[in-house]
């Protein structure tokens, strides 16, 4: 054999040369592959909570309100004034993955 025969990586004589050489071949019997993997467990969709404001204590209201105002103010908004006229929509969610 000359060495030059596998020298072009792309042809189908290069590829099945190697599995000539280190034994790749087909099994025959029809039988299951004894080293066959399971397949790997579905992924579960995160859990996700959602909380309603006016559930949560005085104090946690006032909290979040009060970071809520002071992040708003760096952009010129007024939460007070958006609060009067009823345009505060608060979302407080949390996602837990599985």
């Amino acid at each position: 054999m000359h060495y030059g025969y596998f020298s072009n990586i792309k042809t189908p004589e290069y590829k099945s040369g190697w599995d000539d050489i280190w034994g790749k071949k087909k099994k025959s019997g029809g039988r299951k592959a004894a080293g066959r993997k399971k397949a790997a467990p579905k992924a579960k969709e995160p859990e996700s909570v959602e909380i309603d404001f006016a559930v949560l204590p005085e104090s946690v209201r006032t909290a979040l309100a009060a970071a809520a105002a002071e992040q708003l103010k760096k952009k010129r908004v007024s939460y007070a004034a958006r609060d009067k006229k009823g345009d505060i929509v608060w979302r407080i969610a949390c996602e837990a993955k599985r």
